[in-house]
């Protein structure tokens, strides 16, 4: 298989792919394993799956609760017949109406980077913001403890929308950031860090760090493939509206 092949396949699963919900099955990795089901080559998978499905995947995205249409998945059916993907409608479609199904609440980033599209003004729009412990920090090893308690590592990714809600777990992890003794591991402490201002100098300087990464310019529409970079700039520029507020 060719590179070009391989990326090109690639991209096909990526943007037509459907994410089902796949009962449990038994799964024969091996020749061997189909002759004995006990051998540690028989696996079971279960779960929401990657699937390729012809004709379902022609379906285009709309906001999520505008759809049309939706995926069911029919499976185990007393009369014995293979498990089914239906396409139901959701409502009255007229002869000649587009079919609209919905690929979830998606940003545009996710959209644009797995789809090759953006909506405007999407309600779901948000920003990514990575932020770690500096391995430099005295306290590092005891912040290490501490997050482990929310299932947090050194490093994560948070993700704020359009309405611009910082979450718990975000929270946590800022106060522990700026947290100057053993002492503040604690709710009472995170309260303090909140209250006195930390946290949020400790979110500006994530945010501005972050609005650094973008291009000073955004590409004009009289470049080659207008329609992509169109998108892309909508993206950047609905990520720098959510930042630029957050700081403000």
């Amino acid at each position: 298989v060719s590179l070009d092949e391989f990326l090109w396949a690639v991209s096909m699963v990526a943007s037509r792919g459907i994410t089902l919900p796949i009962p449990a099955k038994t799964v024969d990795a091996t020749p061997a394993a189909a002759a004995d089901s006990s051998t540690a080559d028989a696996v079971a998978q279960e779960g929401d799956q990657l699937c390729l499905v012809p004709f379902a995947d022609l379906l285009n995205h709309v906001t999520e609760g505008d759809e049309n249409v939706k995926w069911e998945m029919w499976v185990d059916a007393p009369d014995g017949r293979p498990d089914e993907l239906h396409v139901m409608a959701r409502a009255l479609i007229k002869a000649g109406q587009q079919a609209f199904a919905t690929y979830g609440p998606l940003p545009n980033y996710k959209l644009i980077s797995t789809f090759g599209f953006a909506l405007p003004d999407n309600a779901k729009d948000a920003v990514d913001l990575d932020m770690a412990i500096d391995k430099w920090d005295r306290l590092r090893d005891h912040k290490a403890k501490w997050l482990e308690r929310r299932k947090l590592g050194e490093t994560a990714k948070f993700n704020i929308g359009k309405d611009l809600v910082v979450g718990e777990e975000m929270v946590y992890f800022l106060a522990t950031m700026v947290a100057e003794s053993v002492s503040e591991f604690c709710e009472s402490g995170i309260m303090a860090a909140v209250q006195d201002g930390r946290v949020y100098r400790a979110l500006i300087a994530a945010c501005t760090a972050r609005l650094a990464q973008y291009p000073d310019q955004p590409a004009s529409d009289s470049d080659s493939d207008s329609a992509l970079r169109a998108a892309l700039r909508s993206v950047t520029e609905s990520e720098r509206w959510i930042l630029t507020t957050l700081i403000d």
